[in-house]
């Protein structure tokens, strides 16, 4: 059964903690923030100008991205049997091992949904490189409950490149304008330092937990 706890349930204790979570969780945004002023200032006058107030674009680099479309999504999140804590648009889980079965359980969703023909150990909607998506202001951060310690962001995104329009050896599956959620931002050491773009898998046991493989173009 799925485990929700409201806020308002909790005890002082819990809810002084929850205020200390809130200075944190600025605290992670004031960082946030000033490493996207940085990397919009590196990319000239023009994309800092832009305020980060339009829509973000994005493209895939380095290896394979992963859509979960809401359906999935939602499946995945009402089969859930572990610990979690929602707030909105937070998913607040007791450990990365958590995140990680969470991870999986999306993207086992979208592989029984579509399973990749003539290779049954892989599946779902998958998007090669280089492919443009276009994102939005719809996001998702899954956070740690100790201390509120953001882990990931994912943000909901469209396929703009037709998959078949890449070189077959790096064509993914995801049909044309797909829409989904995709990992833009990660911090899987939890520093407080977005972890770099295709570093690779996540060492065990967190490798199931999408790396950053897309790169945001405006």
């Amino acid at each position: 059964m799925q485990n929700f706890i409201q806020w308002g349930n909790w005890t002082p204790e819990q809810q002084a903690a929850r205020q200390a979570q809130q200075r944190r969780e600025l605290e992670d945004w004031a960082l946030m923030k000033a490493v996207n002023e940085a990397r919009a200032q590196a990319a000239g006058p023009i994309a800092a100008g832009r305020g980060g107030h339009e829509i973000p674009t994005w493209v895939t680099t380095g290896n394979t991205v992963y859509l979960y479309p809401e359906v999935e999504f939602a499946a995945a999140e009402a089969a859930w049997t572990g610990p979690l804590i929602k707030e909105g648009n937070v998913y607040l889980f007791e450990s990365l091992v958590d995140i990680n079965q969470f991870y999986y359980q999306i993207w086992y969703q979208t592989f029984l949904t579509l399973p990749k023909p003539g290779n049954p150990e892989t599946g779902g909607y998958s998007v090669g490189v280089p492919s443009n998506l276009t994102g939005s202001f719809n996001e998702r951060q899954f956070r740690l409950i100790e201390g509120y310690r953001l882990v990931t962001i994912l943000q909901e995104l469209t396929l703009v490149t037709p998959q078949s329009s890449l070189p077959l050896a790096n064509q993914g599956d995801a049909p044309d304008g797909q829409v989904g959620w995709a990992t833009v931002w990660i911090d899987i050491d939890l520093n407080y330092v977005p972890d770099p773009v295709n570093p690779g898998m996540n060492p065990a046991p967190y490798g199931d937990i999408d790396t950053l493989r897309l790169v945001r173009t405006n």
